[in-house]
């Protein structure tokens, strides 16, 4: 191998590394499943009504996420969340479908500290069945960024930080105009 080429090699693979790392996130842009529950949060705008994610997504798009009040890395977030809603980069719908025998106690709890205003659709226990056959995710949080066609355009899972939240959804969700 000439020099030339040999210096070269360790870029193309460090790059193709690099893409390999952002692809395996990205899904093949299928659609977002159904999704509709009744927002249980009282600081929300839509409080007590039924919220369709399709809605929501309309001519925008959304960061949607799956949550639960024990899980220390959702709570963490929350504040990051309620920050890209609030300042109109990305509309916000937040997801509870494991809060098991608590019902809606822990999760309102959680929201009333975190200051929260965005919408928090809570999965009844009969319902959470469907809710994992369409939306599948091993790790909390779950957050899937979705295009204003309703495309789902990446899923991460685990807790991120402000700037990557804030840098994916500049990329898939349409300014305010």
């Amino acid at each position: 191998m000439n020099a030339k080429l040999a210096r070269r090699v360790p870029a193309v693979l460090t790059l193709v590394a690099v893409a390999g790392a952002v692809a395996a996130g990205v899904t093949s842009r299928q659609a977002a499943p159904g999704l509709a529950f009744v927002d249980i949060n009282p600081r929300s705008a839509s409080h007590g009504q039924r919220v369709d994610l399709a809605s929501v997504y309309a001519g925008r798009g959304v960061v949607l996420q799956f949550v639960a009040s024990w899980c220390k890395p959702c709570r963490d977030e929350l504040p990051h969340l309620q920050q890209l809603a609030a300042s109109g980069q990305a509309p916000v719908l937040l997801v509870a479908a494991d809060e098991g025998p608590a019902g809606t106690e822990n999760v309102l709890i959680v929201a009333s500290r975190a200051e929260l205003t965005v919408p928090i659709l809570y999965v009844p226990p009969e319902a959470v069945p469907e809710v994992e056959r369409n939306w599948r995710h091993d790790v909390l949080p779950a957050t899937y960024f979705i295009d204003w066609k309703g495309r789902i355009r990446i899923v991460r899972e685990g807790a991120l930080a402000a700037s990557a939240l804030s840098g994916i959804a500049a990329g898939v969700i349409r300014p305010l105009r």
